[in-house]
């Protein structure tokens, strides 16, 4: 998605809770001739949205696209799901989607 959105010209924020994977996959775009970045974010942590968020409009002068595709599993049966591991799931999964949803929205 974010090479076809970069093909089309747009300039591409690559967001990862693991800065090394979001920094190799913007220095793939930039290696075929396209605009991509990186930032590192947990999108189930409100402040860290933010700041992404505040970053990409200072970096582009606003968000015209939001791709929200970040997002957990777990290996386990749902009987032998933790409670923690049910909370990061629902943190990710869900909350992620609507922090970066609303934080876009206010830009």
């Amino acid at each position: 998605m974010a090479t076809s959105l970069a093909e089309a010209g747009a300039s591409v924020t690559i967001a990862d809770i693991r800065h090394d994977l979001a920094s190799e996959a913007a220095g793939e775009l930039r290696d075929s001739g396209l605009s991509a970045d990186a930032i590192a974010v947990d999108v189930s942590n409100a402040g860290q949205v933010q700041q992404m968020m505040a970053s990409v409009v200072e970096a582009h002068g606003g968000v015209d696209i939001l791709v929200n595709n970040a997002g957990i599993g777990q290996s386990s049966t749902l009987l032998k799901t933790s409670e923690q591991e049910w909370d990061a799931l629902m943190g990710v999964n869900l909350k992620g989607t609507f922090l970066c949803w609303r934080a876009a929205e206010a830009k």
